[in-house]
């Protein structure tokens, strides 16, 4: 069984279809659940599906 704590459902981008948000060592940062995610957000940040996502779709230049 897949421990749901810690998969990657939602991730920031910078904008949509942008760059994904990543952390000082340059990996991408993801959330569990989505209302984090949202709360994490500043200027033109959007939320987007994680790479554990069901509707994810990888877009070309994603650090998986």
């Amino acid at each position: 069984m897949i421990n749901k704590a810690f998969l990657k459902l939602f991730c920031l981008r910078y904008g949509i279809g942008g760059h994904m948000v990543c952390d000082r060592n340059g990996t991408p940062i993801y959330y569990n659940d989505k209302m984090v995610a949202k709360q994490q957000r500043t200027g033109n940040m959007v939320v987007s599906y994680g790479t554990d996502h069901h509707k994810y779709k990888p877009v070309k230049g994603d650090v998986k």
